[in-house]
């Protein structure tokens, strides 16, 4: 995968939210989070690029 697109981080949730047509309510899912930005440089997680 191209760097931009590997995850940063994976976060486990017991159920997605959904409308009553069955489509997942993302921004429900951000709103969980608390807008918490993660810095990877910040946690000492290094990135390696070929």
């Amino acid at each position: 995968l191209p760097f931009f697109m590997v995850p940063r981080f994976l976060e486990f949730v017991d159920e997605i939210p959904k409308t009553a047509n069955q489509k997942s309510q993302r921004y429900l899912l951000r709103e969980r989070r608390g807008g918490v930005q993660h810095d990877r440089e910040a946690l000492g997680i290094g990135t390696r690029r070929p």
